[in-house]
């Protein structure tokens, strides 16, 4: 007969040890079984909720800018530079107009471009006087026009003013956008004098999330170019470019959006474009990869439809041209009729809707 020695415990206490130690493993077996549980049914949960897009790889490009090291050296041609001073009128506070006939130094408050033959122009004023029956408009001959009405544009900086009279010189034009770079030759234009510019092109910084919006490249006068705000830009046929802001060019197309409104009934329109997301240049799927530029929609107030964005579709194209990080702002911004024609990836399948924006009016 065995006999436990007499400096152990009891047999049975080795037992209940032996028996713990066995319950305990279980329990964390168990435990660890029901994370892994969790986990698969959350992954599980998000692949049928979110798109597949949404666990690719998103490549973006960082901020960069492509500078123009060449300066147009010729001057602008004389004909050209001429059609355009007979375009601008210069804009006068008339407070400080002395005895009635002379302006003092600082009562000039910018130069405007003739826009329409019934009197539209349009300036940049970062501090315009609200006060429009105290100011002026004298053209390239010394004749002066009292001024009707004017509108601000607070997104831009711009003023467009009316001026009282009819037949004014207005056929100008403006560049065609698609063929469009900082090497473009361009010249800022004031009244009796023109200045050659080089441009540096800064792209949008898509880093992180950004708004659709603002995928447009902006345009910068390097540092030794001598500009001054509120300049003509056109280029070497005279056509409109823009406007000289303060530290960057105010592009035409921000302009030739809003004419048709503004001639109408003097209201400015601001399509609204509310799609937040990353750039990307390819997304992977199951069984393929596939490579190219495009918009993958992270924020959207609407869900994915027909004829609606949503969070998860990938923008390859707007009104039927390949998206372009540089344009994409600017190609929905000047839509017509408020219908942009958006090609998107959705589900392994490419579809093209008719996305209808908000117009936003302000007068």
């Amino acid at each position: 007969m065995k006999r436990t020695p007499p400096h152990l415990p009891p047999r049975h206490t080795n037992e209940f040890l032996k028996q713990r130690r066995q319950s305990l493993a279980w329990l964390v077996l168990f435990i660890v079984l029901s994370l892994m549980a969790s986990v698969a049914a959350s992954l599980a949960t998000l692949a049928w909720i979110a798109p597949p897009y949404a666990q690719s790889p998103l490549y973006t490009f960082p901020a960069q800018s492509i500078s123009n090291d060449r300066t147009p050296t010729r001057p602008l041609d004389s004909i050209v530079s001429q059609q355009i001073d007979q375009r601008i009128v210069e804009i006068y506070d008339t407070r400080n107009k002395l005895g009635g006939k002379f302006y003092a130094e600082n009562a000039l408050v910018g130069q405007a471009l003739m826009l329409s033959s019934d009197g539209w122009a349009v300036m940049y004023a970062s501090a315009f006087p609200l006060r429009v029956d105290a100011l002026e408009a004298v053209n390239h001959q010394g004749v002066s026009f009292a001024i009707a009405e004017h509108v601000i544009d607070e997104a831009t900086g711009l003023v467009y003013v009316k001026l009282r009279g009819e037949g004014f010189r207005s056929d100008i034009t403006f560049k065609d956008w698609k063929s469009f770079s900082s090497e473009t030759p361009v010249w800022a234009v004031r009244s009796g004098s023109q200045t050659a510019i080089r441009m540096t092109e800064v792209f949008p910084d898509v880093s992180d999330v950004v708004g659709l919006s603002e995928l447009t490249a902006s345009y910068e006068p390097s540092d030794t170019t001598q500009s001054v705000v509120g300049d003509i830009v056109v280029n070497e046929q005279g056509q409109l470019v823009g406007v000289m802001g303060e530290g960057d060019i105010i592009l035409g197309w921000k302009m030739s959006s809003q004419m048709e409104t503004i001639f109408e009934n003097s209201t400015l329109t601001y399509p609204e474009i509310p799609w937040r997301g990353r750039v990307l240049t390819g997304i992977q799927s199951e069984t393929t990869v596939k490579s190219f530029i495009g918009f993958f929609v992270t924020e959207s107030p609407t869900r994915a439809s027909t004829s609606t964005l949503g969070a998860g579709d990938v923008i390859t194209k707007i009104n039927g041209e390949s998206f372009d990080l540089t344009t994409a702002g600017r190609d929905i911004a000047l839509t017509r009729d408020a219908i942009v024609e958006v090609t998107v990836i959705r589900r392994d399948k490419e579809l093209t809707l008719p996305v209808a924006l908000t117009v936003l009016t302000r007068r």
